[in-house]
């Protein structure tokens, strides 16, 4: 990698990708410990206390889990699968065989999804997951991935709506939690990036192109209050890594697009937290692929929605 690939920027105490700065508005932390020399000659052993890498592999765990204890959703047939492509791969949780080794025709690449795919390459399998508010023009990436996809193989899609809502009347317009997710998505919107791309990945995909298309949606509670042991865990996982990233969905979109001093984010962030126990939400978990595994069924309160969706290049097209 070029240095200024790894040039990370410090932002609002956050540490922030060097590619492309700007284009991805999450820090990129982890624990890192640090050396220095006090006055005294003692050396101390600073530690940056975020844990962004922790909390998207976190998010990874729950995504599994949530749709059944499985990485992917399309039928690809093993056989005919050479080349997969993880666009977004985050931490790369999904290629490690251990804690610190991928196997050895893994290949880590940092490019910009959106600009033109350069090469001859022709994948059986893309795999797209987590780039809600990252993207400016979904169209144009969905034609990306079908010009760059062999004839016969398989995109995956999986997103959410980064919108929460209740179904109990626990998170309502006079609630922190409800206000400060209004503004958070208003401002990526002003952005130009979309925030809740989830539900309309299936009109993407079939407008690409793209035949045999599915698609399955997960509501996944924000907290352990749902009854069922299953929406219980679900809701646990996404309570950690909820409370683990409040402050980095917060601070670069708060503070440097809307212009909200450090003090002023600070008390969204506090009164958010203090809801945190009082509210039913959710949010929804889409993947473009399948049937839904999961019903549809109300479940009592705060929700967010996840989505799952896939489809196939005709085998029949020339390339």
């Amino acid at each position: 990698l070029a240095s200024s690939a790894v040039d990370y920027p410090i932002e609002y105490g956050r540490r922030y990708h060097a590619f492309r700065p700007g284009s991805y508005v999450l820090p990129n932390d982890e624990v890192l410990g640090s050396q220095t020399t006090k006055p005294d000659g003692n050396v101390a052993i600073l530690t940056l206390r975020q844990e962004e890498m922790d909390r998207l592999d976190l998010t990874h765990a729950l995504t599994v889990r949530a749709i059944g204890n499985r990485l992917f959703l399309a039928p690809i047939e093993k056989e005919k699968v050479h080349k997969i492509l993880d666009v977004g791969t985050g931490t790369g949780i999904s290629w490690f065989t251990d804690a610190t080794r991928a196997p050895p025709n893994v290949k880590f690449e940092i490019d910009y999804v959106e600009s033109p795919w350069l090469g001859d390459r022709k994948y059986d399998y893309v795999f797209v997951r987590y780039l809600a508010a990252c993207i400016a023009d979904w169209p144009k990436l969905m034609k990306s991935v079908y010009d760059n996809l062999a004839p016969g193989g398989w995109v995956e899609f999986q997103d959410s709506s980064i919108e929460y809502y209740s179904d109990d009347g626990t998170l309502t317009d006079d609630h922190a939690m409800r206000k400060w997710n209004k503004t958070l998505i208003g401002a990526l919107e002003s952005m130009g990036r979309e925030p809740s791309p989830g539900p309309k990945l299936e009109g993407w995909v079939r407008e690409a192109g793209f035949q045999r298309v599915q698609h399955s949606w997960y509501k996944i509670p924000l907290g352990p209050w749902p009854r069922d042991p299953f929406h219980k865990d679900l809701g646990y996982l996404n309570l950690q890594q909820f409370k683990g990233g409040l402050e980095g969905f917060t601070m670069r979109v708060f503070r440097g697009v809307l212009e909200y001093s450090k003090e002023e984010a600070q008390v969204w962030l506090a009164q958010v937290r203090n809801e945190l126990g009082n509210i039913h939400s959710f949010h929804s978990q889409f993947d473009l692929y399948g049937i839904p595994l999961l019903s549809r069924s109300r479940v009592e309160a705060d929700i967010i929605y996840r989505h799952v969706v896939y489809g196939q290049k005709p085998a029949d097209e020339v390339t």
